[in-house]
């Protein structure tokens, strides 16, 4: 059978449009089973935590000062910064006062994110009374456009290769598939089953970012909120869907009741579950990860796993929101105006960093804590220092850019306020120092002039 690509002509560029979510999923390959069951039972309890590490409040204390991170050199945020923000409504208020924020703190953003904050600064300098969304919106068809201009030669070798090799079954699958994604480039309603996996890893992404700074009936609020979605069945079928609405119901209700009740990432999230647990049609933007993942599941029985391989290949060219500033225009413009801001600041946002992972036994003790921004602790995740070393060699000097301005805060009398001892210094060098095989030896001898 014939199946006809999403190209150029395809479907309806629809500029007027925006919303469109570009996923990120850099490493899917040959293991395609193993990668559908990882995605498929995925916990939804983020890989890394930034908040409430025992014994880390002093250290947590020095995030004021814009300490560099320990593994990129750069600056960070301050995540008590972040809820003052908020806390006075900046983040969603006129964008000349959260772009005044940025400017600020420039130094600390980097990537996709200082090109973003560029043009919302452009953007602002004619219309300073406008949200950071409604900003975004006014540049969303431009970039809409070019994103689509990239995707569709993809979509079109893909198909390309379906026609040519895929069997027969196998073809009606992806034409099935291609058909709910042309719905989804122009936000056209299609019926997708409700999935208690997606929905308790899209909680947890959002309190990742929420967590961050909140105050006690914030992160209260999001603890219930986490543990009511425990009792999500990951089955739904006729059988568990009254259960599933009732715990939905039951996370609503802790979600009104809280400060976090106009949260439109966490009220969109319920709504559109509440849609698909009713069997109803809803509008999702197109998501690169989710249009992996749905490629790997249809694939996943096929005996060809060179094709499989070759398909997969294909369709990870699709652009990330880290390699094409269009996608991570239009995967913002999906969000409120708070979310865009929480999303710019949070790859800069300081937080505790397992020297050793706690995965490989590492302590929660001042002693095995380092500081980093959040990405890159995120991304690093459980590899051992000495590896990520070897990955990222210049770790070594900015460990000692770290060191040194923890030498120059205790020079002037930072550690003393805050009741630190000079032994964490001490302590630091030594640590990264085991655990990267000696490939890390800090300097310390300016903590001992006076």
């Amino acid at each position: 059978m014939r199946i006809f690509a999403i190209g150029p002509n395809y479907y309806n560029l629809n500029l007027d449009k925006n919303k469109p979510k570009t996923g990120d999923l850099k490493n899917m390959d040959s293991e395609m089973a193993t990668y559908i069951n990882d995605l498929s039972g995925m916990p939804y309890v983020m890989p890394i935590t930034f908040t409430g590490f025992a014994h880390s409040s002093k250290l947590r204390a020095l995030f004021a000062y814009k300490l560099p991170c320990m593994y990129t050199g750069i600056p960070m945020l301050d995540p008590k910064m972040i809820t003052r923000l908020s806390s006075k409504g900046i983040l969603y208020g006129p964008s000349k006062d959260i772009l005044q924020v940025f400017e600020r703190n420039k130094e600390c953003f980097v990537d996709n994110e200082s090109k973003i904050i560029a043009l919302l600064q452009e953007r602002s300098k004619i219309h300073p009374e406008m949200n950071l969304k409604e900003l975004l919106e006014e540049i969303e068809p431009y970039h809409r456009k070019i994103l689509r201009k990239k995707q569709a030669p993809i979509f079109m070798e893909l198909t390309n290769i379906v026609n040519k090799k895929l069997p027969h079954d196998y073809q009606q699958k992806f034409q099935s598939l291609m058909v709910e994604t042309d719905k989804k480039l122009n936000d056209q309603p299609i019926y997708i089953p409700f999935s208690a996996n997606e929905f308790k890893y899209k909680l947890a992404k959002a309190r990742n970012i929420l967590a961050n700074g909140a105050d006690i009936k914030t992160r209260k609020a999001l603890n219930s909120i986490m543990k009511e979605s425990k009792k999500l069945s990951t089955v739904t079928n006729d059988s568990t869907i009254p259960n599933q609405q009732k715990v939905l119901a039951s996370i609503e209700h802790i979600l009104q009741k809280s400060p976090l009740a106009e949260d439109g990432e966490l009220n969109n999230l319920l709504e559109i579950s509440k849609l698909r647990l009713s069997q109803k049609k809803v509008v999702i933007p197109f998501s690169r990860k989710s249009f992996l993942y749905d490629l790997g599941k249809m694939l996943e029985t096929l005996p060809d796993h060179h094709l499989k391989k070759e398909l997969i290949g294909i369709a990870n060219k699709l652009p990330t929101s880290e390699q094409c500033l269009s996608a991570y225009v239009l995967k913002l413009c999906s969000e409120p105006s708070d979310k865009i801001a929480l999303k710019l600041m949070w790859p800069s946002v300081a937080s505790v960093e397992h020297i050793k992972p706690r995965s490989e036994g590492g302590e929660n003790e001042l002693a095995n804590y380092g500081v980093a921004r959040a990405k890159i602790n995120s991304s690093r995740k459980s590899i051992p220092l000495d590896e990520w070393v070897v990955l990222h060699p210049e770790v070594k000097q900015n460990c000692q850019k770290y060191l040194d301005k923890l030498i120059d805060l205790y020079q002037a009398g930072i550690f003393q306020k805050h009741n630190i001892s000079p032994d964490y210094m001490m302590d630091f060098a030594d640590t990264v120092k085991e655990q990267s095989k000696g490939k890390i030896q800090l300097d310390i001898s300016r903590l001992f002039e006076y």
